[in-house]
């Protein structure tokens, strides 16, 4: 079953993604997004690409809706 989550950035993530942004990433099952799904969310809906920093998930408001 496809679930959807809002997440939101709550700082400035690797320069790219400014702090208020938000995304919906849909995704199998009720586990929270990974980094991975998140960040390809942002290069799919804004075409923000952000390579070669680690990035985690506290770094994001991350809601189920």
């Amino acid at each position: 079953m496809k679930y959807s989550f809002q997440v939101t950035a709550n700082r400035n993530v690797a320069g790219k993604i400014p702090k208020g942004m938000t995304v919906t990433v849909v995704k199998d099952g009720t586990a929270t997004p990974t980094p991975t799904q998140i960040l390809d969310a942002y290069h799919e809906l804004h075409g923000i690409e952000v390579k070669g920093v680690d990035v985690h998930t506290n770094s994001f408001d991350i809601k189920k809706l």
